[in-house]
Formats: structure tokens, sequence, C-alpha cells
């Protein structure tokens, strides 16, 4: 009985050191994935950027987790926004070297770059999308819309209540700006966005969302085939505000023959 009772003592210092090996064996395995830090040059936005990027995939190009870092340089306060799939300028890729490659990659080196701002290339850009006189941040999601097209995410600008309060980024959850993609239409100008849906030839759908002092879901259209021939169907929405959400009704205007 003593001898049980002694093994039974034993057993969890046992699971405990095994547990341990276990632990250090993953801090290893994290300590090898090296790390690129991007700085941009420009002010933008009146943020000094920073991307802290650890990359993970290549299934549509170089893709990993990134911490943007922006630094208000009217306040001098850092606010943070997480991006799991960010991808990295083109003239970047080029300058790394990639030591084992798969599903998680590892670079040979942990590398620093500082590079000019180019809204057309970046993973980030700024834009008055809602109208508020602010401009928000839009990020790109690399790979994970519709049809592995970018996702693209939209996150305003808080300040901190207090001088001891972090400034923080508030993604945006609700139509239009929760649904956006590559395949979206932004067309600030007519003050006007077009959410696609694709669901195969002929089967699409499009949301049309229109501003008019404040945001309005309008129009939608249902791609639908009838004997091998293509037609949109055209619906206006009833209960069209878009904030809060409701449920919402449609009323069939027209059809049309593509």
């Amino acid at each position: 009985m003593k001898k049980l009772l002694l093994i039974l003592l034993c057993l969890p210092l046992v699971y405990s050191c095994r547990d341990k090996d276990k632990i250090k064996k993953e801090k290893i395995s994290i300590k090898l994935e090296n790390t690129l830090t991007i700085k941009y040059s420009d002010i933008i936005n009146d943020f000094k950027i920073k991307i802290i990027w650890t990359p993970r995939s290549e299934n549509y190009g170089y893709i990993g987790s990134a911490r943007i870092a922006l630094t208000n340089t009217k306040t001098n306060r850092t606010s943070y926004i997480i991006n799991n799939f960010c991808s990295i300028e083109n003239e970047i890729i080029k300058k790394i070297k990639v030591k084992k490659k798969g599903e998680y990659l590892s670079l040979e080196k942990d590398y620093n770059f500082k590079i000019d701002y180019d809204s057309n290339n970046s993973s980030f850009y700024f834009q008055d999308i809602n109208f508020d006189n602010k401009k928000e941040i839009l990020i790109k999601e690399a790979g994970v819309g519709q049809r592995g097209v970018n996702a693209i995410k939209v996150y305003e600008y808080s300040f901190g209540m207090y001088s001891d309060y972090a400034d923080f980024w508030d993604k945006i959850n609700y139509k239009p700006f929760n649904s956006l993609d590559d395949m979206s239409n932004i067309d600030l100008e007519n003050k006007k966005i077009e959410i696609y849906g694709s669901n195969g030839v002929c089967a699409g759908t499009y949301d049309e969302y229109i501003y008019n002092n404040r945001w309005i879901y309008s129009k939608r259209i249902i791609e639908k085939e009838i004997d091998f021939e293509c037609y949109n169907y055209i619906y206006r929405v009833v209960d069209s505000d878009i904030a809060p959400y409701v449920s919402y009704n449609y009323e069939l205007i027209s059809i049309e023959k593509q």
C-alpha cells in the first residue's frame, strides 16, 4: 500500500517535467520565426506607420500576421491594428530570403526596411468612406474574400478619453462596410457602394447602397437563368436604413435580359 501511494505521489512530478519540456520545445519553435519590420518614410494621414510582419503562407503570395503600429504625430500616441492576412509590397518581397517554405515560412534573418508609401501597392489606405469628414483606414486581408480576392476591413479612429487611455481603432461592423472586397465598387464621387456576391454564372447578386445624409440600402439585383438565358431581377429595398439593422423587404420593379 505504501509503495502504491509513493508511485501515485511521483506521477504528477513526471508529467510536470514532460509538460515543461513540451513548452520549452514550443517556445524554441516560435523563436525560429523571424520577423520583417517596415517603417514608412512618409507621414500618412497624420500618422507615422510601422508594420511588424511574420510570414505564414504563400498560397496567394507571401501572407502573414502583422501588427500595424500607428503613431499620431499630433498627440504622439500609438494605436494598433492586427491584420492576420497581411501581404507585403512586392519591392520588399524581392529583398527577403526565405530559409524554409511550407505552411509556415522561415526568413533567413530579421529584416528592417524603410520605404516610401504607395497606396496602390500597400496593404492599407485611408479614405473617408462614410462621409463623417474623417478618414477611415481600409485594411486589405489578402486572399480571404470571395473567389480568393482581398477582403477589405474598415476601421475608424477614436481618441482615448484621458491622457492615460490608449487611442484605438474600431472596426465598422455594419453593411455595406463589413462586406467589402476587391469585387466591390466604391464610388465616393457619386456616394455609392455596390457589393457583388459571386455565386457562379448567372447566379450573382448586386446590392447597392447610396448616401444621402445617411447610408441607405437602395437596390438589389439577382441574376437568374431561365431557359439558358440570363436575366436580372431588379428589386427596390423596403425598410432600407442600414443602422439599426432591420429585416429587409424587397419589391420587384423590373426584369431585364442581360
